[in-house]
């Protein structure tokens, strides 16, 4: 091969090189990956029936003695201001609340007697020891928030009879400083019956979610 040959032929394949470094340099360099998609959370866990109604009994006491705290608190603002007006009206919003509080205590008695019945059923329809012992259990769980609810309505019941008796005097303004003092009493005692059943509420609520933790026995 000629010397002329050869350097043609290098010549054509260093503008060749050339041409390929070239375009290798402007060829845009390829997309990174796509991210891997974040892992879906957990989830929710399910809650069981008891647990769902325990929290709308909590919420619904919950609402039940912040309106019985304000009642109280409006009529005792209303004695010591002698705004007979403000205590006219919260005297009307006492008999709607006990109104209300009084057929939910007869509504919350009835199913207890109900959660009675059905659990004496269940003891009676088991055969294990195991299932028996669960079953006792139950039972005697139900029978203390019968007795519970029996002892909370009866309560209520007894402190409206007293306050119906005394509002004759105060309807007529001619109510005495022991009627006052009286009707105060009273009126403290269902903040206090409503606090305590919330409280309750409370403590089903975690029991319940304690034995949801831990399973079936």
């Amino acid at each position: 091969m000629g010397p002329l040959r050869t350097l043609t032929l290098l010549g054509l394949v260093l503008a060749s090189a050339a041409t390929t470094a070239g375009l290798t340099a402007c060829s845009p360099k390829p997309a990174p990956p796509p991210p891997a998609p974040k892992a879906a959370p957990p989830p929710a866990k399910a809650q069981g029936p008891e647990i769902r109604d325990d929290k709308v009994e909590l919420r619904d006491d919950q609402r039940d003695l912040a309106n019985i705290n304000a009642i109280v608190e409006d009529w005792h603002r209303a004695r010591k201001t002698n705004n007979r007006s403000l205590e006219r009206t919260t005297d009307q919003k006492l008999v709607r609340w006990l109104r209300v509080e009084l057929a939910e205590g007869r509504s919350e008695v009835a199913e207890a007697r109900a959660e009675v019945r059905g659990s004496e059923r269940e003891l009676a329809n088991r055969g294990g020891k195991r299932e028996n012992a669960d079953d006792r259990r139950d039972l005697a769980d139900d029978r203390r928030d019968q007795k519970q609810e029996v002892a909370e309505h009866n309560r209520t019941r007894a402190i409206a009879e007293q306050l119906q008796k005394l509002q004759s005097a105060f309807n007529a303004d001619r109510a005495t400083p022991e009627q006052y003092t009286k009707k105060s009493g009273l009126l403290r005692e269902l903040q206090s019956t409503a606090r305590g059943e919330v409280r309750e509420d409370r403590e089903e609520l975690r029991e319940d979610r304690q034995e949801a933790k831990e399973g079936p026995r």
